[in-house]
Order: structure tokens, then C-alpha cells, then sequence
């Protein structure tokens, strides 16, 4: 009896009490685009990191993002050539526009990327193209 009655008191808060979560034709209005994009930075500190740069950074580079945007390597005083490896890529692969500060700390980077948004990455993180939007 209290199963039949627990039931029958689930389904009634399913039914009435979930706003017609069942109802096929609600759909969510548009996406609608923002007229202006916020700058965002992109910090990715790096140190002895030639070995993996040549994977990971084209992606970074490769954004697609409709406002401003920009990425600032930060080469930790590097032994492998990691500095002129990254100008390298940016030169070879185009695309957003890569600052390297060598040598440095990330505290200095953030401060100085060109936006209120600042995304921290590894060096050797492949993103998608639209992971900015």
C-alpha cells in the first residue's frame, strides 16, 4: 500500500510539478551573438616545453573567435629553444597574434593581456577552435 501511494505521489510531482517537462514543442529561443566580443588573453607558461609545442600551440592558434584575442607565452628562462620555437609555429601557422616573454612568470603575463578575460593553459593542451566562445 505505501509503495502504491509513493509511487502514485512521485508521478504526480513528475506530472504536475516539473512545469510540462514532457512538452516537445517548448523550444529555447535563439542564440543570440553579442555585438561586441570580450578581449581575452591567453597565458601559458612554458618552460623546456620544445617537445610538445609543436603539437598543442597550432591549436591555440588556430582559435576561432570573432573578438579580439591574443596569447602570451611566457618562456621560464628555457634551455630547449622553447622561446623561438613558439614565434616559430606562430610565424608558420598564422593565426592569433603570440607574444613570447622570455624570461618570466605568469604574474606578469596576466596583467598585461590585452582584455578582462584571461585564460590560463598548459603548454601542452590541444583545444578545439571554438573554446574561447
Amino acid at each position: 500500500m505505501w509503495i502504491a501511494a509513493g509511487s502514485l505521489t512521485a508521478w504526480l510531482w513528475l506530472l504536475l510539478g516539473q512545469g510540462f517537462f514532457w512538452r516537445t514543442d517548448v523550444r529555447l529561443p535563439p542564440r543570440v551573438e553579442p555585438a561586441d566580443w570580450p578581449s581575452v588573453g591567453v597565458v601559458v607558461p612554458a618552460r623546456d616545453e620544445a617537445g610538445v609545442l609543436p603539437d598543442s600551440l597550432p591549436s591555440l592558434l588556430a582559435q576561432d573567435y570573432p573578438g579580439r584575442a591574443e596569447i602570451f607565452l611566457v618562456d621560464d628562462d628555457s634551455s630547449d629553444g622553447t622561446g623561438a620555437l613558439a614565434l616559430e609555429l606562430a610565424e608558420r601557422h598564422g593565426g592569433l597574434p603570440l607574444t613570447v616573454d622570455s624570461p618570466g612568470a605568469p604574474r606578469r603575463a596576466g596583467p598585461a593581456s590585452c582584455g578582462p578575460y584571461v585564460m590560463a593553459s598548459v603548454s601542452h593542451a590541444r583545444v578545439t577552435p571554438n573554446s574561447f566562445c
